[in-house]
């Protein structure tokens, strides 16, 4: 993974194989202020895409349309 700027967008850019996937950077500030908020300590989560998130794991906040930029 790297950091990179696509379309003025700072972004994590993900490559596997000949896939690539772009995340928007800013996600790393967001998940630091909810660990913060948090207390510094929360489960990551584990579940298939298809499957609900376990309730209070940073995949679920990660998911909720509550979180800053409104889920995945």
């Amino acid at each position: 993974m790297h950091r990179d700027s696509r379309d003025g967008v700072d972004v994590l850019v993900c490559t596997i194989g000949k896939t690539v996937l772009l995340h928007d950077a800013r996600c790393l500030d967001d998940l630091q202020e909810m660990l913060t908020d948090r207390g510094d300590w929360v489960e990551l989560g584990s579940a298939d895409e298809q499957k609900a998130a376990k309730e209070g794991t940073v995949e679920s906040w990660a998911r909720s349309p509550e979180n800053p930029i409104g889920g995945w």
